[in-house]
């Protein structure tokens, strides 16, 4: 029987600490597996027999009168022939001959270069030891193995990761403030918004106009038919216009003239360009061009060759009411009716002189 208030069975640990559990366990394991690359070379006894420190190698003693082994500091270096007493580095700039000599204290991205003992070329010295260096993104094992240039970065899931409210430059070498539209900047990598520039503040950059949500940069239209989403698009070079159906159209009472929205005018109404005037079957319009419609005198006036139909509403070539043919008719009339009078103009002449 259990004794009141006791809490049995497996224990519940709370996320916080399974964190800093498991981070632990990586940093031991580093540690761990460093000690255990160079145990070998930790060996001081060089297997020679002795009875006086004068029978043993350089930096070497006679322990016991039996056999020599390297003093405190030191460890042996041996090959088939011979063996040495080498000193294990405690700072980088101490002398070195063979990488080993670093690697002992600064773990296995250390090495001898020019005789001295250094980080090597891809790895970086931290909490006194050299690391791999990995950039933002790449895959790391511990926080130490993320080096990026004048800012903290981390270690998370495997991958280095810049800070809060942070992204990286273009290489992922150094990690940058993270501004949104409206924010202060003082370079244009701070924005982080598509299409934004920094001035001053991260705003939209030319060509572009912020969305109503505040949080998009969107692409202005030029023209009537361009692609859109909101109607700001469309308005900050083309007036009276707006987005419908996902492209840049005219508003009503209103139509396309060429690139521009021009307010619609019907025959008969004041006007002060051509463009203004439309009628029932002219009205969108690609060109700019006068067609079957004019302004003349400041009123919408069919233009030339053109006539107004009967409704009023609209002008149509002449040919294409039958106007062609009753001119064709007048005029034959009235070269007959020419032809008529003028066998009795030379009669009466005729008559006259006779």
């Amino acid at each position: 029987m259990h004794r009141p208030g006791r809490l049995t069975g497996t224990p519940v640990w709370s996320p916080a600490v399974l964190v800093v559990f498991q981070l632990v366990l990586v940093r031991l394991g580093s540690v761990v597996c460093a000690t255990r690359h160079h145990a070998h070379i930790l060996d001081r006894q060089t297997l020679a027999a002795c009875h006086y420190d004068s029978d043993c190698v350089e930096n070497a003693y006679c322990l016991s009168q039996e056999t020599c082994q390297c003093k405190e500091g030191y460890f042996v270096d041996r090959n088939r022939t011979h063996a040495q007493c080498l000193a294990i580095a405690t700072k980088l700039g101490d002398p070195c001959i063979i990488d080993m000599q670093c690697q002992v204290t600064f773990a296995a991205q250390a090495e001898c270069r020019d005789g001295v003992c250094g980080c090597s070329e891809a790895s970086h010295f931290q909490e006194g030891r050299c690391f791999e260096t990995k950039r933002i993104g790449q895959i790391c094992q511990v926080t130490d193995n993320c080096h990026i240039e004048g800012s903290p970065s981390y270690c998370v899931t495997g991958i280095c990761t810049c800070p809060f409210q942070h992204h990286p430059n273009e290489n992922g070498t150094r990690c940058i403030r993270s501004s949104i539209l409206g924010d202060e900047c003082t370079v244009d990598e701070e924005c982080v918004t598509m299409n934004s520039k920094c001035y001053d503040v991260c705003r939209c950059r030319v060509d572009h106009v912020i969305s109503g949500d505040q949080k998009r940069c969107l692409k202005v239209a030029n023209t009537v038919g361009e692609p859109c989403d909101e109607d700001s698009q469309c308005q900050e070079y083309v007036s009276h216009s707006e987005c419908r159906e996902g492209s840049c159209a005219c508003e009503t009472n209103y139509h396309q003239r060429g690139p521009v929205c021009m307010k619609s005018v019907e025959l008969s109404g004041s006007c002060t360009s051509h463009q203004q005037c439309v009628t029932r079957t002219h009205k969108d319009s690609n060109s700019s061009e006068v067609t079957s419609v004019d302004c003349v005198d400041g009123i919408c006036t069919c233009a030339n060759n053109y006539m107004t139909t009967e409704d009023s509403l609209d002008c149509v070539r002449y040919s294409e009411n039958g106007a062609s043919t009753i001119n064709f008719a007048t005029q034959l009339l009235f070269i007959l009716s020419i032809f008529q009078i003028l066998p009795a103009l030379f009669r009466e002449r005729f008559c006259f002189k006779t």
